[in-house]
């Protein structure tokens, strides 16, 4: 009847003519138009709402160390991109940064310079 990313959030199961069966979307998703399906005539549904995943911006680099290794615009929930450090860092902490169900993407890692010591 609809797609996994949709919930329902009233009973659907017994609504009459022309009446009405409210949805959102599951974390990670924005509803595209109205938030609803309705009971036609013929005693079937209408058109159901679509669930987009939520997109992520471009990665805002906080240091001038940081890369990022392909393109990371136009990602989406769940989508990943690589970031590494510039020649003459070391990367500290992960280097898959993910599109988060917030559309915002998770902790990015950071970059320190390669110590010349030897120990």
């Amino acid at each position: 009847m609809f797609s996994e990313s949709i919930q329902l959030i009233t009973q659907c199961d017994s609504i009459t003519k022309k009446g009405k069966c409210f949805v959102l979307c599951k974390s990670g998703y924005d509803i595209g138009g109205i938030n609803y399906a309705t009971c036609q005539n013929n005693g079937k549904w209408g058109a159901f709402p679509s669930c987009l995943k939520k997109s992520c911006p471009e990665p805002a680099l906080s240091s001038s160390m940081l890369k990022v290794n392909a393109e990371c615009s136009k990602k989406f929930f769940q989508d990943a991109c690589i970031v590494t450090c510039r020649e003459g860092g070391q990367l500290i902490g992960e280097a898959e940064i993910k599109c988060e169900y917030t559309g915002q993407w998770s902790s990015f890692p950071h970059c320190v310079p390669y110590s010349n010591s030897f120990q």
